[in-house]
């Protein structure tokens, strides 16, 4: 499955058992949407979000907003009637949670393929976007995003008191000091691996739209093209975040020009507007 279709730069988490929060999560213009079954549902009324979860996404068909849904870990027993409720024409993609290997991947891939054989949907059609949050999981990310052809994004949980952390035993700051090598590890080997967009995960902090920002910024700068929302009030900030201004847009197409003119001229290396623009900088802009 290719990316080259996707853009993610925000994906908006709705309760699995809040059906009547996924218009309106729709509505406040992410990228995409993420219903979760997992941690926002208990056992006892999962069935019935599973049943909620699939009749909203149909409701809201259409329009550019991805529609994906968070499952159980795949050594969990529940994933696959996870899988089953939910993958239908109307889904998008499955974000997979707990990912600790390879083998959690093709388990998923091997259940979705199922399903969507017995829906009638064309083979490959439901993208997979695996959640790494342990320190096991990023120590296999590159085995991991090359475990299916599915694979859309690599997602990492960095939230301040999310599982990773927990895991690793950090504290969070805003200034992601603990998560630098893990985010920097995380992005290299999905990079390695091949075209999969590389996503950040939550803020936590839903009164300070500064460190909704500031997080957003520093994944960017890093290299990561999109973040995890828990509310809509974040969307905004992550937008501004990880969309090129107009004026970087002109900048980026003013060197593309001149580079491309000189590559016309046989010139490997060009000069634009004072600096010097090779290869490398012509595929950054």
């Amino acid at each position: 499955m290719t990316t080259a279709s996707w853009r993610l730069r925000s994906l908006l988490f709705v309760p699995g058992d809040r059906p009547s929060l996924v218009a309106k999560a729709v509505a406040a213009g992410p990228d995409a949407i993420i219903v979760d079954l997992e941690d926002a549902v208990s056992a006892r009324h999962l069935a019935d979000a599973r049943a909620a979860a699939a009749a909203e996404l149909r409701r809201v068909e259409g329009g550019p907003t991805r529609r994906i849904v968070r499952v159980h870990a795949a050594t969990h027993p529940a994933m696959r009637d996870d899988i089953d409720a939910v993958v239908g024409p109307w889904l998008h993609g499955i974000m997979l949670a707990k990912v600790d290997g390879p083998e959690d991947v093709e388990a998923a891939d091997a259940a979705i393929a199922t399903r969507e054989q017995a829906v009638g949907l064309p083979s490959g059609s439901v993208a997979l976007l695996p959640l790494v949050e342990s320190c096991q999981g990023l120590r296999t990310v590159y085995e991991i995003a090359r475990a299916s052809t599915r694979m859309v994004a690599m997602v990492f949980s960095s939230g301040e008191e999310g599982d990773f952390m927990a895991d690793l035993g950090g504290r969070w700051t805003p200034d992601g000091l603990a998560l630098q090598y893990p985010r920097s590890r995380f992005l290299c080997d999905v990079r390695a691996a091949g075209d999969a967009l590389v996503i950040d995960g939550v803020c936590m902090q839903l009164e300070r739209p500064d460190i909704v920002t500031s997080e957003s910024r520093i994944a960017q700068v890093m290299g990561f093209d999109g973040k995890l929302a828990i509310h809509p009030r974040q969307i905004d900030a992550i937008h501004e975040v990880f969309t090129p201004s107009p004026d970087e847009v002109a900048a980026a197409r003013g060197m593309l020009e001149s580079f491309e003119a000189g590559a016309a001229e046989g010139k490997a290396v060009v000069t634009h507007e004072g600096r010097m623009v090779d290869p490398a900088n012509a595929r950054v802009a």
